[in-house]
């Protein structure tokens, strides 16, 4: 094998390097940073909900057509998963700490993590907050405010109280 047969099977193999002398690394970090933000951010709002009413699943339980077997399934069922979001958001706590600091900023731990503190933010602001908040709102915002709301209720006529838990097993 000569010179000019290696030179020709690494242009063949990587031409990009024949040109420029050298192959351009793989970019370090998330492609995806929002998307690693939502999904931070929807997984951890979901798992606070589920958290803090424990008391009104277990009475829409009761008000369903379930059995108490059946409820004690889904109570455990939604144990589990809570159990599971939490190792899982541990585990992404791990991974962000034990980076390096060059690449914290650029790592997909970084986005979940910044959502899932986004969620706990926006459910464990106290309603006196919020409604300060609202308070220092010209009226023109606070009425678009209350115009977007009340836009979505019409669009989405969908009730919580509406909803009830049935099966069509039985025996379960």
């Amino acid at each position: 094998m000569t010179q000019a047969d290696f030179r020709d099977r690494v242009r063949r193999i990587d031409a990009s390097s024949c040109r420029n002398g050298q192959t351009k690394r793989p970019e370090k970090g998330s492609r995806r940073p929002f998307l690693n933000m939502l999904t931070g951010f929807g997984g951890a709002y979901i798992v606070m909900t589920v958290a803090r009413n424990r008391e009104a699943i277990e009475v829409h339980l009761a008000d369903g057509s379930l059995s108490a077997g059946q409820q004690h399934v889904v109570l455990l069922a939604l144990t589990v998963f809570l159990a599971v979001a939490a190792v899982a958001l541990g585990i992404n706590v791990f991974r962000w700490t034990m980076s390096r600091p060059k690449t914290i900023k650029r790592s997909n731990s970084s986005g979940v993590i910044l959502g899932a503190f986004l969620a706990a933010a926006l459910i464990y602001t106290p309603a006196s907050v919020v409604e300060a908040g609202m308070g220092l709102l010209d009226d023109n915002s606070r009425s678009l405010l209350v115009a977007a709301s009340e836009g979505v209720k019409s669009a989405v006529p969908v009730s919580a109280a509406s909803i009830a838990f049935v099966s069509s097993l039985s025996g379960f």
